[in-house]
């Protein structure tokens, strides 16, 4: 009988503590499935199904095994390369007069998207009248990063009027 002819099914890159979803297509007859993930000259056993599941944390190089009901093998290796995430910078003030209006700088990734207003602008200008948080997401290479930050208010001074002599008009 013929070596199991299977493939590998699954993206070749992604984002940084992303779960992969590979899975082996074809393959009669198949008895055994090993994935081995391979680092430097250590080897280790990540699965023995039909799909695997591993959290992205560095570029893999993955090693899979299998064997049908005639004890015929095939081996494939499949590479997986870890996209980062996109670090942001916000700059905003942590608090402002009632009615003042904040600007808000974010930096760091390539488009932008804020949870309360339908801009993708990286630079808006906010009425602050409240605390108010803000979410806003960061995306580069399809790899998003959130980031939420406050803005508080800023005590209003305490003004008292005396006068040494009375009022006359």
């Amino acid at each position: 009988e013929n070596n199991p002819n299977f493939e590998i099914l699954g993206e070749k890159s992604y984002c940084d503590g992303a779960t992969a979803n590979l899975s082996i297509a074809g393959g009669n007859n198949i008895k055994s499935i090993e994935w081995y993930d391979i680092v430097g000259t250590d080897t280790t056993l990540i699965g023995n199904t039909n799909t695997i599941k591993p959290t992205i944390t560095r570029n893999m190089h993955i090693f899979i095994k299998v064997t049908n009901t005639s004890d015929c093998k095939a081996e494939k290796n499949f590479n997986i390369t870890k996209k980062d995430n996109p670090t942001l910078n916000i700059n905003a003030p942590e608090k402002v007069c009632i009615g003042s209006i904040a600007n808000i700088i974010v930096s760091g990734a390539n488009s932008w998207r804020w949870d309360h207003i339908s801009t993708s602008s990286s630079n808006i200008n906010e009425e602050i009248n409240t605390e108010r948080t803000f979410t806003v997401h960061g995306t580069t290479n399809n790899c998003t990063t959130d980031s939420t930050f406050t803005i508080g208010i800023n005590n209003l001074p305490n003004v008292s009027i005396s006068a040494d002599k009375p009022i006359t008009t």
